[in-house]
């Protein structure tokens, strides 16, 4: 307990370090893209529970890094943030590989690949549209904070 506990405050205390110095970054730049200043704390922060969410069978853990996940990249869309599409894209592909890694197999594969599929295609789709709304993609990546 004590040994998860001090994992849990690194993990924390380096995001939120990088957080600091990417919003100091941030500060300093006002049109620093978010993959830049944001996303590293984001990763930082979500790939310890993704990758626990690996190790074990579903449970709580699994689905709050697939809620958060999909919170993520809708938010990512409607924001045009890229570093929440990318966050969100790394936990939704680190969860709907789960069932690969679950010797138990207490979830059926298909379930986790079709819902992880979807939640793709429609961000991809949201993007696809983005896309076409701005005529370039060289405009939508440089609106992409």
């Amino acid at each position: 307990m004590i040994l998860a506990v001090g994992a849990f405050l690194l993990v924390a205390g380096i995001a939120a370090y990088s957080l600091i110095l990417g919003v100091a970054a941030w500060a300093r730049k006002r049109d620093l893209n978010t993959g830049v200043w944001l996303a590293p704390a984001l990763l930082i922060a979500l790939i310890p529970s993704a990758s626990e969410a690996l190790r074990t069978s579903p449970g709580v853990r699994f689905y709050v890094v697939l809620g958060v996940s999909v919170a993520m990249l809708i938010a990512g869309v409607f924001t045009n943030m890229l570093a929440l599409l990318l966050t969100g894209t790394v936990g939704v592909v680190l969860v709907a590989i789960q069932p690969i890694t679950d010797p138990g197999h207490s979830i059926p594969m298909w379930v986790s690949f079709v819902g992880a599929g979807a939640v793709l295609v429609f961000i991809g789709a949201m993007f696809e549209r983005l896309r076409r709304q701005t005529g370039s993609q060289q405009r939508l990546a440089q609106t992409l904070r």
